[in-house]
């Protein structure tokens, strides 16, 4: 399920995605991966 839930967020903006690792890793301008 999990893959799937991965697969549904790139399909509806990888954005979202991105978002979180940014949350993880150092604070990262999220507009320059857009």
């Amino acid at each position: 399920f999990g893959g799937a839930k991965e697969e549904e967020k790139i399909a509806n903006g990888g954005s979202e995605v991105k978002i979180l690792e940014t949350y993880d890793a150092p604070p990262l301008p999220s507009f320059e991966y857009k």
